[in-house]
């Protein structure tokens, strides 16, 4: 009997953005750099994930860049290494005062209306990508759709918002 694999996260709707017919069908071609794509996904048994909504502050102005994520560049220092550095006025092997180590400030809170703007398009990309999928992908919304799925070898995604 072999085990279905359920994979409790990924961020490929942040990758597959804008959404366009094109970016749609980058995810039904092989890629080694994105968490998922549906050859691999299917090479490595996954039956399942957990596709993540996630809405990060809005880019604005010519010198903007994109925000760094864990896996976009391994040289980056990213919050969660910020969040393993000590502070600056205590020995770096002791920690703070407390001995848990400082934590990275908190980013200004996001407009809710780009935050509702930006969560419902990546919640249509989902769908979108499901439709182009001609019946490989669906997205489920209860346990009988994801036990259906996990028994007709079709690759069930599971809507997650990151954070919520």
């Amino acid at each position: 009997m072999r085990l279905p694999i359920i994979d409790g996260h990924n961020d490929s709707l942040g990758h597959l953005a804008p959404f366009t017919p094109e970016s749609v069908q980058d995810f039904f071609v092989r890629h080694t750099e994105r968490h998922i794509d549906l050859p691999r996904a299917r090479e490595g048994g996954l039956g399942a994930s957990f596709f993540s909504v996630f809405v990060s502050a809005p880019r604005t102005g010519a010198e903007s860049k994109p925000v760094p994520t864990p896996d976009a560049d391994r040289g980056t220092k990213t919050a969660i290494d910020a969040g393993r550095s000590t502070d600056a006025a205590q020995d770096p092997a002791r920690g703070t005062e407390t001995g848990k180590p400082s934590r990275p400030p908190l980013a200004d809170p996001v407009d809710p209306s780009y935050a509702l703007q930006a969560a419902t398009a990546m919640v249509a990309g989902l769908f979108r990508l499901e439709a182009a999928s001609a019946g490989q992908v669906k997205v489920v919304r209860t346990v009988g759709e994801l036990d259906a799925c996990l028994e007709s070898d079709v690759l069930a995604a599971i809507l997650h918002f990151e954070g919520a």
